[in-house]
């Protein structure tokens, strides 16, 4: 049995998540939901989508997938001062549970605040910690762009596709 941390909030993933493999008991196979204090939980496969849900009505939801040692996480919506913290203590918990190898795959993301950008710095920086390797892929040209001025895109690795991301790691 496994739960990811969000801030103060603990969820329990299914009640039979396993968390050293992603993959939980076969009566979720068909897919759970769960509504937990603001985060809506559906398990699907080895895929966990986690809904964020802000009052001005912008959902951000964030889904994971397992493919071989890797974890990809895949933002779509915004990451902003709203949303940061429980952003950050969500990728934090997936490291603590001993994920070392972790995509970003912002594809889908729309915007990014600064507050957000910290978010990413701090996955990466705990990932080497761990002797672990963070990179992203598929950012958008509104995202890029504020990567690029921020000056992440020279500290950071940041390349075009999924695949490309999957290669790097695998390397």
């Amino acid at each position: 049995m496994g739960s990811v941390a969000f801030g103060t909030r603990n969820v329990m993933l299914c009640a039979r998540f396993l968390t050293h493999d992603y993959k939980y008991d076969s009566r979720c196979a068909g897919g759970c939901a769960n509504f937990f204090n603001g985060f809506l939980l559906v398990l699907r496969g080895t895929v966990v989508t986690i809904g964020f849900f802000e009052s001005n009505g912008c959902t951000m939801t964030l889904s994971s997938e397992k493919i071989g040692e890797v974890l990809v996480v895949s933002p779509a919506g915004q990451i902003n001062s709203a949303n940061a913290a429980d952003v950050e203590s969500g990728l934090l918990a997936w490291v603590e549970q001993g994920e070392r190898l972790c995509v970003l795959d912002l594809g889908q993301l729309d915007y990014i605040s600064s507050a957000g950008l910290r978010v990413v710095l701090m996955l990466a920086k705990r990932l080497k910690q761990n002797e672990g390797q963070l990179v992203l892929c598929g950012l958008q040209p509104q995202v890029h762009e504020v990567f690029d001025i921020s000056g992440f895109l020279s500290i950071l690795t940041v390349v075009d596709s999924r695949p490309a991301a999957l290669s790097r790691l695998a390397a």
